[in-house]
């Protein structure tokens, strides 16, 4: 949430990082935001909706502090009465607004280039109106882990990533996905500025760690980036799944020829 808002707080971290917890419970504070925030879309007629809203108030009550369901009306008054609602608590509702608008495009299926200005994080120039990471050296790496949806394996998998994650100099920004009532997908994403010298290498190193760690207990990728084709564990019991898939499905290793499996037996190629 707060690199969809903002930048790295450079200042009152005098230029340090990671981002320390005592700066970023204040920037919850301060921005109204949550330890962990979700968001989900509620479609049908306008009674279908109003009566999902009410099932859902009434099954995250006591268990999510606030819980707030937007349309474009709500959105519209919150716009207009923005800087007055300001002055009486205080808090700023145009940056949530911000925040808000392009996630309910997105769950109407239209996209937007919102989203990309949180891999600008760590950089100390702000985001162009039009962004390109790849021209302004933005570093970003995902890693993305399957757990079962319970709720040890997803406190497990959180806590390993955000350890490791902070261990190695860079801020937990995790988000996580109930794809169903057996899978939880959870995104972990490096930020950094590629401009730093070093920053490729100490990133890619902080990933590799987090694919085996999490592989070894038991959280795999269920997608890869190729910087994965010389982390993933050499004879694993995942690493030999993928390589049978590989030689079941493409026996003559047409398909990325030596990338991310290698095949389980020789191919030969005729004519």
């Amino acid at each position: 949430v707060l690199s969809a808002i903002r930048q790295y707080p450079w200042d009152r971290m005098n230029g340090q990082t990671p981002l320390s917890a005592a700066t970023m419970a204040g920037l919850r504070q301060e921005l109204n935001f949550g330890v962990w925030n979700g968001s989900g879309g509620l479609y049908g007629t306008r009674a279908q909706v109003n009566e999902a809203a009410r099932l859902l108030k009434r099954a995250l009550k006591g268990k999510a502090s606030r819980l707030q369901v937007l349309d474009d009306r709500l959105l519209h008054l919150a716009g207009r009465f923005a800087k007055p609602w300001g002055w009486l608590t205080g808090w700023d509702i145009s940056r949530a607004i911000e925040l808000a608008k392009p996630v309910m495009n997105l769950m109407r299926g239209v996209p937007s280039q919102h989203a990309m200005r949180s891999v600008y994080w760590r950089k100390r120039t702000p985001p162009p109106a039009t962004p390109d990471p790849d021209h302004d050296a933005c570093g970003l790496l995902w890693c993305g882990a399957v757990a079962p949806a319970t709720a040890a394996a997803v406190r497990e998998m959180n806590e390993c990533a955000a350890a490791l994650l902070l261990s190695s100099g860079f801020e937990p920004a995790i988000s996580m996905t109930y794809l169903s009532e057996r899978a939880v997908t959870s995104v972990i994403s490096i930020c950094y500025d590629r401009d730093l010298p070093g920053e490729d290498q100490r990133a890619l190193n902080c990933y590799g760690n987090l694919v085996a760690t999490l592989e070894s207990r038991g959280y795999l990728p269920y997608r890869l980036g190729v910087q994965s084709m010389a982390t993933m564990s050499c004879g694993s019991a995942y690493e030999t799944a993928l390589r049978n898939l590989k030689d079941a499905l493409d026996p003559n290793g047409v398909l990325a020829p030596a990338r991310y499996a290698v095949p389980a037996t020789p191919h030969q190629t005729g004519s």
